[in-house]
């Protein structure tokens, strides 16, 4: 059994912070759920990969940073991009409670550094993992991570996930990175995972 990680301080604390933002059935500003209009398809190997340019340090937010996944654990899908330069790892998707936490790993195997800034925001000036997102299939939702405080993500809105914030990966190196969400009613037993730039996976089980 994988080792379970505590996204803040434990599953009723998550319930209760998601709470305070506006109920677990939709969390502000990104968080809760989207209408689909069709079931998510997987992105191809093709998909271009994040930029290695190096962008200016912008401030954000930083949500409360949970221990790594567990290394030893086997991961539950991996990708690797077709030119071979990047390898994406989803390390666990846990289902505790009414939260669900994903641990999710890059490494990059280019000959170039990655600052990740916001390339993996909902929006630019997001340097945070908030553009990720679980696909219900069963139901045509989208969640997206938890948020707390202001509903613009460019202000004082504190992702429930990893920060961005002067991330650099450089090459041979792999950065491990983690969001909360609100949990897909218990019958959907596993999700579509997407990450900006990396594509999707698909049918990951809940566990």
């Amino acid at each position: 059994m994988r080792t379970r990680i505590a996204a803040v301080t434990g599953a009723a604390a998550l319930a209760l912070a998601l709470t305070g933002c506006g109920g677990i059935e939709g969390i502000v500003a990104g968080g809760g759920e989207e209408r689909q209009p069709t079931p998510a398809q997987e992105q191809t190997d093709d998909d271009a990969g994040p930029s290695g340019t190096p962008r200016a340090a912008a401030g954000t937010a930083q949500a409360p940073s949970p221990e790594p996944a567990d290394r030893n654990a086997d991961p539950v899908a991996v990708k690797k991009f077709s030119d071979g330069a990047w390898q994406v790892s989803i390390d666990q998707l846990d289902r505790e409670g009414k939260v669900v936490t994903l641990n999710f790993s890059i490494t990059n195997l280019n000959d170039r550094e990655w600052q990740v800034s916001s390339d993996l925001g909902h929006q630019i000036g997001d340097w945070s993992v908030g553009g990720v997102s679980l696909i219900d299939p069963v139901n045509a939702k989208r969640h997206r991570p938890g948020r707390t405080g202001d509903t613009d993500v460019t202000k004082d809105g504190t992702c429930l996930c990893s920060t961005t914030h002067s991330v650099f990966i450089r090459p041979g190196e792999t950065h491990s990175f983690y969001a909360v969400f609100a949990a897909p009613p218990p019958e959907v037993t596993a999700v579509h995972v997407e990450i900006p730039r990396m594509g999707t996976f698909t049918n990951v089980p809940l566990t």
